[in-house]
């Protein structure tokens, strides 16, 4: 096996403001986006290519907190350092992350419901490159991530420059 692309995560709960957080959507949170990359990196070893690489879904909330976010943004955080740690820990695996911004994905439905269209028009309209991100594009990123056999330790945002705004 060559790469392993880790995406997934409970996004359910994870964001309320501190004194409204669950424990338990806490919990969930992590489990699934730091302990569960860290299981795959830890049991994937053995069957990854030398020249292999692992991919970890980050995102943009570790570098852009807002309001309500305070759990998503530590546990990215948290993972992005895990990429690092695990980029000198598993070499010459290679070992990286994608920090995905807003991206139109069903999520939106779930998020925004009926107002999915206004809500990410508006956030649209505040990035640099007039657009939220799509799927393809931060697919992109994990095949670049995959092909370029010497990087490493990296973070690649796929914001839209939402982290500068």
């Amino acid at each position: 096996m060559h790469h392993i692309a880790v995406t997934a995560a409970d996004a359910a709960g994870s964001a309320a403001p501190l004194a409204e957080f669950d424990l338990d959507d806490a919990r969930a949170l992590a489990d699934t986006k730091l302990f569960g990359p860290w299981l795959v990196a830890k049991h994937a070893r053995g069957y990854l290519a030398p020249a292999g690489s692992l991919t970890f879904t980050s995102g943009v909330a570790a570098q852009r907190p807002s309001p309500g976010t305070s759990m998503t943004a530590a546990v990215n955080g948290a993972l992005e350092a895990l990429a690092r740690a695990l980029a000198l820990e598993l070499a010459p695996i290679r070992v990286n992350a994608v920090a995905p911004g807003w991206t139109d994905t069903p999520l939106w439905d779930t998020i925004a419901g009926d107002g999915r269209h206004d809500r990410l028009a508006a956030m649209a309209a505040r990035l640099p490159t007039g657009r939220v991100g799509r799927a393809v594009d931060v697919a992109q990123a994990f095949v670049a991530l995959m092909r370029n056999g010497h990087i490493t330790g990296a973070v690649v945002p796929v914001d839209g420059g939402q982290r500068l705004v």
